[in-house]
């Protein structure tokens, strides 16, 4: 799709959006099919979409009527000031690895049988 508009909704992967979540709330939000909407990208706290271009003025104005989502759930069109999605993923270290939370020597766990009565009838003598 091409010239398509961009719009975000206020859930991501946080909130476990999944496409299959999203794609029923988009449409009847706007008034739309699933045939006008294009890319869906789910970031950590928001979820960015496409809707063809000949439907995004009716979009935008269908989205600003209350009552068409549930309450806390915002949908916008996507600034074109904005770059890249934020993105809140933890920070690693320069070999790939996150830090480890307890850098401390290990226990040793003694090692000892699963099954004590199984353990114990193999050590009896048969009858």
């Amino acid at each position: 799709m091409q010239d398509d508009i961009w719009f975000t909704i206020s859930l991501g992967r946080r909130q476990r959006a999944d496409p299959k979540f999203l794609l029923p709330m988009i449409c009847n939000a706007g008034g739309v099919t699933r045939r006008d909407v294009g890319a869906i990208k789910i970031d950590d706290t928001e979820t960015r979409f496409e809707i063809s271009a000949d439907k995004a003025d009716s979009y935008a104005k269908q989205i600003k009527q209350p009552g068409s989502l549930e309450k806390g759930i915002r949908i916008a069109p996507a600034s074109e000031s904005r770059g890249e999605p934020r993105h809140a993923k933890p920070k690693f270290k320069q070999d790939g690895k996150p830090p480890r939370k307890n850098t401390g020597p290990r226990r040793q766990i003694e090692a000892r049988p699963r099954n004590t009565r199984a353990a114990n009838r193999s050590a009896q003598p048969d009858r």
